[in-house]
């Protein structure tokens, strides 16, 4: 896997439905333009892969600091991949990348229980649990 940073503006027509592909099965808060915002200001990166069309695979990511320590970490902000193996292929390439930006770690968060099962197979510890009840 090649991943690029990439400009959103190119490449906004084809991962948009991916965006609001996800936003259906979330109840994060954030819209398809906040993300598009992030990535024109420079605070979220739009990654591809060289290999696969941007309509079918995707990654946004976001370099933050950890409450009370001010230690950065990745968030794996949005991934979209057609293939349920896409997260596969970014894997070795998304922690090189944390490493160079002076990341101590990566997170991310999900709903899918198969995407933490990924995660947990691949080093990553399960934190937490989201609940949400709407009132």
């Amino acid at each position: 896997m090649n991943l690029i940073e990439a400009n959103i503006d190119d490449h906004w027509e084809d991962i948009k439905h991916g965006l609001y592909s996800i936003k259906r099965e979330t109840h994060e808060s954030e819209t398809a333009k906040d993300i598009y915002d992030a990535c024109k200001n420079n605070t979220a990166t739009l990654w591809l892969d060289k290999d696969i069309k941007p309509k079918d695979g995707f990654l946004i990511t976001q370099v933050l600091d950890k409450d009370f320590s001010n230690e950065k970490y990745l968030l794996l902000w949005v991934a979209w991949y057609k293939e349920q193996s896409g997260a596969k292929k970014f894997q070795m390439q998304i922690e090189q990348k944390a490493k160079k930006l002076g990341c101590k770690s990566i997170e991310f968060w999900t709903n899918k229980k198969e995407i933490r099962d990924h995660g947990i197979t691949h080093g990553y510890e399960k934190i937490t649990y989201k609940c949400m009840k709407e009132i």
